[in-house]
């Protein structure tokens, strides 16, 4: 797993953009294990992992974007 090197939010994090910056930069269900969430993984963990694998690319595209934006 990658991971992220800290940065200083340029933004004020009470604004949606400075949110942006604040850990977790991924958000992850809070999923009880009876629910869909869990059962996904259970039953298609090719699919779940897939799934997972392209959100946490697309939230490092985000993140690398508001970067840039910050730099001007």
């Amino acid at each position: 797993m990658l991971a992220l090197s800290p940065m200083v939010n340029p933004f004020s994090k009470t604004t949606v953009k400075g949110s942006q910056f604040e850990t977790p930069l991924l958000e992850f269900s809070g999923a009880c294990a009876g629910c869909g969430d869990a059962s996904l993984k259970r039953q298609h963990p090719a699919v779940a992992d897939s799934l997972f694998e392209q959100t946490e690319q697309d939230a490092k595209d985000r993140f690398e974007r508001y970067r840039r934006l910050a730099e001007g």
